[in-house]
């Protein structure tokens, strides 16, 4: 899996310039990028060759951005008190109307 961010830009988005929490932002990237990928997986084409590498774009500036927002969102509520603001793992608001063109709703 490729992370859609890196850790420079993780920090700099979160204004966090010290390293002791280098490790807990790896673990959260690439989640948050895992999570992302699972909610555009209908246009990953746009933003992911068949390598796995990343195609420069608008796809991905706003698949970056979604996952900025998404790993802010899960830096500020670490300990799961999001449930009543994120029911059965819905994303942020934030990260879906990024996110919002490049998502195909699942039917069941």
């Amino acid at each position: 899996m490729t992370d859609f961010v890196t850790l420079k830009e993780v920090k700099d988005h979160l204004r966090r310039y010290i390293d002791e929490e280098n490790d807990w932002l790896e673990d959260t990237i690439s989640d948050a990028s895992a999570t992302v990928l699972d909610y555009v997986k209908g246009h990953r084409d746009e933003f992911i060759d068949e390598k796995g590498e990343l195609i420069e774009g608008a796809a991905l500036r706003r698949v970056r951005r979604g996952t900025l927002a998404l790993i802010a969102v899960l830096d500020r509520i670490r300990a799961g008190e999001d449930k009543t603001a994120f029911p059965d793992g819905d994303l942020p608001f934030s990260v879906k109307a990024i996110l919002r063109t490049l998502h195909v709703p699942t039917i069941i």
